[in-house]
């Protein structure tokens, strides 16, 4: 199964007291903040937790999988994460 944002600021919620207009606005701005240092090039390092940090995909072939054609995917740049914890 999977948790929602707002499942996650609902449960963030009760556990802390706050309000859910008070956890969704610091939800949301821990998340623009990672975006931001990430996109500007920094490692953002949660210790105990992992890293968040800027992943680079080489531009190569594809396949378009509905026409069997082969297409062009472009170079990106995304947002990715390297776990710490272990279960």
């Amino acid at each position: 199964s999977m948790v929602s944002k707002t499942e996650l600021v609902a449960k963030i919620a009760k556990e802390t007291g706050e309000s859910q207009a008070v956890v969704k606005t610091i939800v949301e701005a821990f998340w623009k903040e990672i975006r931001t240092s990430v996109e500007a090039g920094e490692e953002v390092r949660l210790i105990g937790y992992g890293k968040f940090f800027k992943k680079h995909s080489d531009a190569r072939k594809g396949i378009n999988p509905s026409t069997k054609e082969p297409i062009d995917i472009p170079a990106s740049d995304r947002l990715a994460f390297k776990s710490a914890l272990k279960f």
